[in-house]
């Protein structure tokens, strides 16, 4: 069976629409259709398979996908003339990028990595609304300035890539927006070669304390 043709005078029904992932390796095409009636699914132009869709949704299991394989979608209600076809192109799917953290409250700039082509777009979310674009640098690099309103705490940031040629990645890793520590309180008096520092903070027990001395990043150490 190849791809149908209308003959005659006949009306022709809605077209269906094709919502589902159509990647390389894919093994299911499901899409919508406005009433409960027939779809017929073609791969390179050859029939792979046909279902009576449930209320206004479709599913084709089954189904063996390639690199640029044309994949359409036909309807067809009752004694109506098949549709005309959803089409969509077999295309890889871009890598996901990744989001750094930790992002602090009140931050105005959110920035990852990409394995990606320089100049593949990356699109920020907050709470997974878009804030704003930005694109891969040469060294793989991605980095959003000026968000407005700041971020703050307890935000959900994430973000998806495209690159030339593919289709959306997936959503990346998520980084909440973190409040800033208060800083704790040294207290007492410390001689030379002293081996020990206390003092009090008023954030949980098991929070980390890093000291300093001259500038210099001491061990941490915790708190309880």
């Amino acid at each position: 069976m190849t791809t149908p043709q209308c003959l005659g005078n006949q009306t022709t029904a809605a077209s269906p629409s094709i919502t589902s992932s159509v990647q390389p390796g894919t093994q299911t095409v499901s899409g919508t259709k406005t009433s409960a009636h027939a779809v017929f699914l073609f791969v390179d132009g050859y029939f792979v398979g046909s279902v009576t869709a449930v209320g206004t949704s479709w599913s084709i299991p089954n189904v063996t996908l390639r690199l640029g394989s044309a994949v359409q979608a036909y309807g067809r209600d009752g004694t109506r003339c098949f549709s005309a076809p959803a089409a969509v192109t077999v295309s890889q799917a871009t890598v996901a990028p990744v989001v750094n953290g930790p992002i602090i409250n009140g931050a105005t700039t959110v920035s990852g990595t990409s394995t990606e082509a320089a100049g593949t777009v990356i699109t920020i979310f907050r709470n997974a609304v878009s804030i704003g674009t930005t694109t891969v640098q040469a060294d793989g690099t991605w980095t959003l300035t000026g968000i407005a309103p700041t971020l703050a705490t307890g935000q959900n940031i994430t973000a998806t890539a495209l690159a030339t040629g593919k289709t959306v990645s997936p959503v990346s890793n998520t980084v909440t927006v973190q409040a800033i520590s208060t800083p704790p309180v040294i207290t007492g008096s410390y001689l030379e070669q002293g081996t020990s520092v206390s003092g009090t903070s008023s954030m949980p027990n098991g929070t980390v304390i890093k000291f300093f001395t001259q500038q210099l990043l001491q061990v941490p150490s915790m708190w309880m």
